[in-house]
């Protein structure tokens, strides 16, 4: 069956998701837009969402290629779109951090960790998407076989939380059993993808300090990373000093459109050049 663009299935701020024809698979569009601050600030720059299309399907290929299992399945080249498998995506935000930057939330965190500190391995962090909930830190723990989501201020230490939910009940579209396997899998798929990422930028002289990822399960009920990964799912600095990420527009508000579409078209080709 040839796929093709159908009818809209769900939008967001900067992509938005069709069904293709074929089923099973959505097609996924990166528009121009580009957004801080749960949209507070909006920039329309052409070529970018091409751009952000090639650097994500450069990253899946390369994860692919490394045995993580990824929703994406193919691109169409020239077009800021790629085909992807359908997921019940996760309300989490996970993070990985391999080091603190100066005025990070997770300083207010971890008050004991200071600016610049350099982590090993990454810091694997989670965070629930609602808008309503400030978008707060969440742990998972097992109590006799049942799952527990607990609940932290993301602004403030992580010591104790201010409410649990069972895990059944805020992931209410995931099979209870599947659930349990996917919050027992996400922090180590999410520290091997990070460190993934990582290398791949080292290849080009690219440091990630920080970045985000999300997940879903699949119709055979497999952890899958899924959404995107590209210009603003990271800080990613060039040389040290050179921002090649979304990071840019909060660095410089005065930074000409021109400048952030060649910003974003380097970053793309920097890392096709070393996945290609």
């Amino acid at each position: 069956m040839k796929r093709r663009i159908g009818s809209l299935i769900a939008k967001g701020k900067t992509k938005s998701f069709y069904a293709s024809g074929e089923d099973g698979i959505v097609v996924c569009h990166q528009s121009d837009r580009l957004t801080i601050g749960d949209g507070e600030r909006k920039w329309e720059i052409p070529g970018t969402g091409l751009s952000r299309t090639r650097l994500n399907v450069a990253v899946m290929k390369y994860l692919k290629s490394k045995g993580i299992r990824v929703a994406f399945i193919a691109d169409c080249p020239g077009a800021p779109i790629f085909f992807a498998e359908a997921l019940t995506m996760l309300p989490l935000e996970v993070v990985y951090r391999f080091e603190v930057a100066k005025g990070s939330s997770y300083l207010k965190r971890n008050p004991g960790v200071a600016p610049g500190t350099v982590f090993e391995r990454p810091v694997i962090e989670f965070f629930y998407k609602d808008d309503a909930e400030h978008d707060p830190l969440v742990k998972f723990r097992e109590d006799r076989g049942e799952f527990g989501v607990e609940f932290y201020l993301p602004k403030a230490p992580a010591t104790e939380p201010y409410k649990v939910v069972p895990a059944n009940k805020l992931f209410k579209d995931v099979d209870p059993r599947t659930l349990q396997n996917a919050l027992l899998d996400i922090e180590v798929d999410a520290d091997l993808v990070a460190r993934f990422v990582k290398s791949l930028f080292a290849a080009v002289n690219i440091n990630t300090p920080d970045g985000k990822f999300e997940y879903g399960i699949n119709r055979e009920g497999y952890l899958m990373l899924g959404d995107v990964f590209d210009q603003d799912s990271c800080r990613a600095l060039q040389h040290g000093d050179i921002e090649r990420s979304k990071q840019v527009l909060r660095d410089d508000p005065d930074i000409s459109e021109s400048s952030v579409a060649s910003n974003y078209d380097v970053f793309a080709t920097l890392i096709e050049t070393v996945v290609a």
